[in-house]
């Protein structure tokens, strides 16, 4: 700002003046750094989210939902049926046992 440098004194209150400007330039810089990979490490996760959502509609949207009913109700059956078996060894178990008594 037109300071004259010609004495030790001033020169070095102008030095001074430099550098803690060069600190705050340097402290602004590194809030401003934290502040970008803040909002990187944001928009990352933002993005992986999206995608992931995108491909789970995908899949909900290309589920033959008759093939898999289908399926369902067939292993339904089948562990009723596995149910129905173990019912009745059972009590022919308990049938045996009182026959031998």
């Amino acid at each position: 700002t037109g300071t004259e440098l010609t004495a030790a004194g001033s020169a070095n209150a102008e030095i001074t003046k430099i550098d803690t400007a060069i600190a705050q330039v340097g402290n602004v810089r590194s809030s401003l750094g934290a502040a970008s990979n803040s909002l990187n490490h944001v928009y990352n996760n933002l993005q992986n989210m999206s995608t992931n959502v995108t491909q789970a509609r995908g899949r909900i949207m290309d589920t033959d939902y008759a093939t898999e009913t289908s399926t369902m109700t067939t292993k339904q059956m089948l562990m009723q049926a596995g149910s129905a078996m173990l019912k009745q060894s059972n009590s022919m178990s308990g049938m045996v046992m009182s026959l031998l008594q």
